[in-house]
């Protein structure tokens, strides 16, 4: 936590697929022919290093979504960047110490943060609640 960094090894599992059948938005072109565009759903763990302090095993879903352009594989899209609460790469699971089998929730995404209650008092754009400035998001305040 903090200034932290650490690494991971872990896996990722797919768990679904949707692909729209229609565009995001009124206005928006229709896809051509062999394009697609959705989201994709993931169990994911993360297992940081036992040697070191304070460190647990992080576990949960995520969400991720995608454009495909014909005859190419998916890759990352702000499908819904000019939307309030754009957000994409979402995390939401657990974190649990190796030390003290205690559980905590563990959330984190792009743009915004899932599930995150009073954090996040942001309209369009991520901005945390005063009340955690303390513990270091003050720089994230708008």
């Amino acid at each position: 936590m903090n200034k932290n960094k650490r690494t991971f090894k872990g896996t990722f599992t797919l768990q679904s697929h949707y692909r729209l059948t229609a565009p995001a938005f009124d206005g928006d072109e229709p896809l051509k022919k062999g394009e697609a565009e959705g989201f994709s759903t993931f169990s994911y763990t993360l297992k940081e290093d036992e040697n070191l302090t304070a460190t647990g095993v992080f576990k949960g879903e995520m969400l991720v979504l995608w454009y495909k352009a014909i005859n190419k594989k998916p890759v990352y899209t702000e499908l819904f960047i000019q939307s309030d609460g754009s957000r994409n790469y979402q995390f939401f699971g657990t974190w649990t110490s190796y030390t003290t089998k205690k559980t905590s929730v563990a959330s984190w995404g792009e743009y915004r943060i899932p599930c995150s209650g009073d954090f996040d008092l942001g309209d369009g754009d991520f901005s945390p609640n005063p009340k955690y400035w303390q513990y270091g998001w003050e720089e994230f305040r708008y």
